[in-house]
C-alpha cells in the first residue's frame, strides 16, 4: 500500500451496486482507493511527461476517477504534486539504500551502487528531477512542501546525506559500516565532526547531482544521438573512479 499525506481515506466497504452521494469521488473498478490511484498515477505520468506537461484532468482520466476526487483528497492539484513529490523521494531514498545493501560489503562497490542507483533512478523518473532538484521553480509545489511536508523532506534529505558521508568514510578508512539509523534517527553531531569527510561527500554528491541531470534526459538525446548512452556510460565510470581515488587521496590526512 503505497504511503501518503493529507488523503481523506473512505473507511469500510461499500457495495459495487451502492450509488454513491453527489459530489463524492467514485472508486476504480479494481477497489483502489482513489486517493491511491491519484497519486500513483500523478507519480506515473510526471516520471513521464513531466509536471508541466500534464493536469489534474488527464491525471483523473488516466487513474479512472472523478475530477473532483483533487480536491477532496488532495485539496488542490498542486497539493496533489507535493504529496507525489514526497513519496517520489521517499521511494528514491529508499531504492537507492537497497541498492548499496545489495552490493558485495566493499566499502568502493557499495559508493558505486549508491551513485550508479541514483542514476538509474533518475532516468526511469526523469520527469521528477526538475521538481525534487529545483523546487523553486514550482511555486505552489514548493510553498505546500514547506508548510505540510518539511519535517519528512528534511529528514529524508538528511539521512540520505549521512549515507553519503558514511560510504566516503569507509572508502577513506577502508572499511564497512552497518548504517542502521533511519529517518529521523541521524547523528549528526558524529558525523559532522570529520568535516574532510562533510566536504568530500558534498563534492561527490554534487558529481552526482549533476550526473542525474544528464541522466533524466539521456534517453530522449539517444533517440537523435545513438552514441550518447554509451558515451554517458564511459564518463560516468570516470566520473565514480576519480570520486573514489579522491576519497582515497584524503587517507594522507
Amino acid at each position: 500500500m503505497v504511503y501518503f499525506w493529507k488523503v481523506k481515506q473512505n473507511q469500510g466497504s461499500e457495495s459495487v451496486n451502492q450509488r454513491r452521494p453527489v459530489g463524492r469521488p467514485r472508486k476504480e473498478s479494481s477497489f483502489v482507493a482513489a486517493s491511491e490511484a491519484l497519486l500513483r498515477t500523478t507519480i506515473e505520468q510526471v516520471a513521464i511527461h513531466g509536471a508541466f506537461s500534464i493536469n489534474a484532468r488527464f491525471v483523473c482520466e488516466k487513474a479512472g476517477v472523478s475530477f473532483g476526487a483533487v480536491n477532496h483528497h488532495f485539496g488542490s492539484w498542486d497539493g496533489l504534486l507535493a504529496a507525489a513529490t514526497v513519496e517520489t523521494y521517499r521511494g528514491y531514498v529508499a531504492s537507492t539504500w537497497e541498492a548499496v545493501l545489495s552490493a558485495s560489503r566493499d566499502p568502493e562497490a557499495r559508493l558505486t551502487a549508491l551513485i550508479r542507483a541514483q542514476l538509474e533512478h533518475a532516468q526511469k523518473m526523469s520527469g521528477w528531477s526538475a521538481v525534487i532538484n529545483y523546487p523553486g521553480s514550482f511555486e505552489g509545489i514548493s510553498a505546500i512542501l514547506q508548510s505540510e511536508h518539511q519535517e519528512e523532506m528534511s529528514q529524508l534529505l538528511e539521512l540520505n546525506l549521512a549515507r553519503l558521508g558514511q560510504l566516503t568514510i569507509d572508502v577513506r578508512e577502508n572499511s564497512v559500516t552497518d548504517i542502521t539509523y533511519g529517518v529521523g534517527e541521524v547523528p549528526r553531531e558524529v558525523l559532522m565532526k570529520d568535516q574532510r569527510a562533510v566536504a568530500r561527500s558534498t563534492i561527490v554528491g554534487w558529481a552526482a547531482l549533476g550526473m542525474s541531470v544528464w541522466a533524466s534526459s539521456a534517453a530522449a538525446r539517444a533517440q537523435d544521438f545513438p552514441e550518447a548512452q554509451e558515451m554517458f556510460e564511459q564518463i560516468v565510470g570516470f566520473a565514480i573512479a576519480e570520486a573514489i581515488e579522491g576519497i582515497k587521496r584524503d587517507r594522507a590526512f
